[in-house]
């Protein structure tokens, strides 16, 4: 095919990111040096760094792609030059970069000059370098990786000059690729007639920073599917497009392993020296290093790190045939970290509590994992999750199990950890290993580490639980990534916090949590793993707090104040009126368990109706494994008119008896298991109500009553000493209802759910900014 010189030629650049932060400032400041910003093009992919305002700001043109269809680099770049071509139709040709990349000063006027003399040449690249290659060993492998020889050549990497005639020619990217789109173009221009060179020139400085094996481990995963997309597309005659390669995968990748395994069984014991294909292929891989100008230490390594990862690139091989055969989309394979962003470490780039709790700039989508969901006592969980989603923000309940008493009007968990049918749990667990193998071995990892060594005292059952969760977690954590959950947070200490841990590590998100009273003592479990891995933990008291920092002396960055928040009411005119008997109706609300104290209050208001004369009642509501022994208890002491068990009651039926009631008290204390209450939250409705409050004299509680100016406090073990305390409330009227006032101030100011639900979402910010947190 014979074409004409192009007389005159204007390039545009395509420049495609997602969070690469100072690597992307850099990339723009180098091509704005080169190029007019008219003639630049930026696709951001979801970025949430700032990297959309910096761009719009040096006047580039912005195009941000839609979040609600999957991310791809392929669909990124077609978005780009689409863009460009029509703000700018003379262009004719097209440098795309990737955002983690610096333009070379020349670059562009060699490539265009060249492109210009030889018409038959449709793709430019030149040498690509690493910017730090001793920085790391990985780095330095991906520099000897773009080195390259110049001349004709089949394809190209992510930063190429491209003729405009030759992209339309071929329809531009397929955005349905994950991996490896430029090779792929590259065979279709080629097979109608183009060429592609590379050049002997610099092109571009690119920053990989990479640290660490498992990221190494993870863009072998990404060549891999790249790999076997690409022999599935072009590998059959004459192309033969990466048959090679995909050979070599599943040689070293796996079939290798399994001839020396059967050779092992059936021609014992000489079948065992089939193992030495390894060794002989790492001393031949060292040996060809070695003649390319490596030291024997940087050859031996290379050669190692290379058939290591021969297995990841098979799994990513896998990966994809797997989604081909379901139909499903593939989804990307990010081994990056995200960028620092100039300026992060200035105090007026931190979010502040009000802004995190906004939705456009907090997390969207939290996962909360619970126990059980909607339990009908635990009103503090289901509302905190209801007015997050009133906030703007999508919210998901995984509950390890379905509530035994479900609230009212509430929705039921969006995900049951434990009732879902075994084999659909089992496959989305093999499913998620397939396409995360290096994470979920980290889950398994630590699911037997703390098994043996779970840092505190632990029972042989609860050390076996953790195997379970950790491969449970695998199943939760592919239905939540198909969701886009971006923070999971857990309430209570124990299971759900397990799960959460796990799960997280899985998905590589952020986590958090909130310990309350029983999880952290009688049901405790890894209390000190999760304080020591948790990106935050969320205490609702000062109490909660000190006794987290004498477990965990480092967890204190990561601990923040957030209370059980209730709604505040207003007042209303008839607000604590006695009724038409002038009966002193007295209200007590909680789990008839001992660490309650139901048994003293009982006997506490039979000594009081002895020395008052105002006419009494106690109403006592819930339910619990001491019913029985409480109501025989009423029996004896005569109070079987004057004690009132309603059972449990919805949310509604206890704002109704709260608002009928004079006096509120719960007498918690410390149970002979060591167990006890953290702030009750049914003490803050009362106190939200201006209920004058009795309690029980416990740390934590003192945090929400003041003695004697916002309620009182009684030695909870002590039975006179509460009789005595109902009779001053009931003696004192107006100073009882001074008490209320002062409480329901109190409980306006620190234990509202406006004031601690934006403590919460600051939690979240700063979890994910890894600043205080990490």
């Amino acid at each position: 095919m014979i074409r004409m010189m192009e007389p005159n030629t204007t390039a545009g650049v395509v420049i495609i990111a997602r969070n690469e932060g100072d690597r992307l400032h850099r990339c723009l400041d180098s091509v704005l040096e080169e190029i007019p910003a008219e003639r630049v093009v930026y696709v951001d992919s979801g970025s949430t760094d700032g990297s959309v305002e910096h761009a719009t700001a040096l006047g580039v043109d912005v195009v941000e792609l839609d979040t609600e269809t999957p991310f791809t680099a392929a669909r990124a770049r077609n978005a780009g030059w689409q863009r460009l071509i029509e703000r700018n139709p003379n262009v004719n040709q097209i440098q795309f970069m990737d955002g983690d990349c610096e333009l070379r000063a020349g670059w562009l006027s060699n490539a265009r000059q060249y492109l210009q003399l030889h018409p038959e040449y449709a793709v430019a690249c030149g040498r690509r370098r690493e910017r730090s290659p001793d920085a790391s060993f990985y780095n330095r492998l991906i520099d000897l990786e773009w080195a390259t020889p110049s001349g004709t050549a089949k394809s190209c990497g992510g930063d190429a000059l491209f003729r405009r005639k030759a992209i339309e020619s071929v329809g531009g990217f397929d955005d349905s690729i994950i991996a490896g789109e430029e090779p792929e173009l590259c065979v279709r221009i080629r097979h109608k007639g183009w060429k592609v060179v590379r050049l002997d020139h610099e092109m571009t400085l690119h920053d990989a920073d990479l640290t660490h094996f498992s990221q190494w481990w993870r863009r072998s995963t990404r060549y891999g599917h790249a790999a076997f997309e690409g022999f599935h597309r072009h590998g059959g005659a004459p192309e033969h497009f990466m048959r090679r390669q995909c050979w070599g995968i599943l040689l070293w990748g796996g079939l290798a392993a399994w001839i020396a395994i059967a050779a092992s069984v059936f021609l014992w014991p000489w079948g065992l020296l089939t193992w030495l294909i390894y060794p002989a292929q790492l001393v031949r891989q060292t040996l060809r290093f070695r003649r390319d100008g490596a030291t024997w230490r940087f050859a031996g390594r290379r050669a190692l790190t290379q058939l290591a990862c021969k297995p990841a690139e098979l799994i990513g091989g896998l990966r994809f045939w797997l989604n081909r055969l379901t139909r499903r989309s593939s989804q990307l394979i990010e081994y990056k970290a995200p960028s620092p962003t100039r300026g992060d470490a200035l105090s007026e780039n931190r979010p502040t509590a009000s802004a995190a709790c906004a939705p456009e700039t907090s997390i969207r989508s939290v996962a909360y994992f619970v126990p059980t969901y909607p339990e009908l006592s635990e009103t503090f969980v289901w509302r905190e999750a209801e007015e997050l989603q009133r906030s703007g923000r999508r919210v998901l309940t995984v509950a390890l199990r379905a509530a035994r008493r479900p609230a009212h009007a509430v929705s039921r968990p969006d995900v049951l950890v434990y009732e879902t049918a075994w084999m659909k749990r089992s496959t989305a667990i093999l499913v998620w290993f397939a396409r995360n193998p290096v994470r979920s071995m980290r889950v398994l990892a630590m699911g037997v580490q703390d098994a043996c060594f779970p840092g505190e005292r632990t029972s042989f059952r609860d050390r076996m639980k953790c195997l379970i969760q950790s491969a449970s977690s695998l199943s939760i954590a592919s239905r939540l990534v198909e969701r886009r959950v971006q923070h999971l947070h857990a309430h209570f200490a124990h299971s759900s916090s397990s799960i959460a841990m796990y799960t997280a590590v899985a998905m590589g998100v952020p986590w958090t949590f909130t310990g309350h009273a029983n999880d952290l003592f009688q049901r405790r479990h890894l209390l000190l793993r999760k304080l020591q891995r948790a990106n935050g933990v969320a205490c609702i008291s000062q109490w909660h707090a000190e006794f987290y920092r004498s477990l965990c002396r480092n967890a204190e960055p990561r601990l923040r104040l957030v209370r059980c928040g209730v709604d505040v009411p207003h007042p209303s005119p008839s607000e604590n009126a006695p009724d038409q008997q002038g009966v002193f109706r007295v209200l007590s609300v909680g789990r008839f368990v001992e660490k309650k104290g139901f048994d003293g209050l009982i006997r506490a208001f039979a000594e009081t109706i002895k020395t008052v004369s105002t006419p009494m009642r106690l109403t006592l509501v819930g339910d619990g494994p001491l019913r029985d022994e409480l109501v025989d208890l009423a029996k004896r002491l005569g109070l079987d008119d004057e004690v009132v068990f309603t059972g449990a009651l919805a949310h509604s039926g206890v704002g109704q008896e709260l608002d009928a009631a004079d006096c509120f008290i719960l007498a918690c204390c410390e149970d002979t298991c060591g167990d006890r209450d953290g702030i009750p939250v049914v003490l803050m409705e009362a106190m939200a109500r201006g209920l004058p409050t009795l309690a029980g004299n416990m740390e934590s509680i003192r945090e929400l009553i003041d003695h004697q100016s916002s309620g009182f406090l009684v030695d909870a073990d002590d039975v006179m000493a509460i009789s005595q305390a109902l009779q001053f409330t009931i003696e004192n009227p107006s100073l009882a209802r001074r008490w209320g006032r002062e409480g329901r101030l109190h409980v306006e100011r620190e234990f509202s759910t406006a004031v601690n639900l934006e403590r919460l979402c600051d939690l979240f910010q700063l979890a994910h900014s890894g600043r205080s947190l990490r």
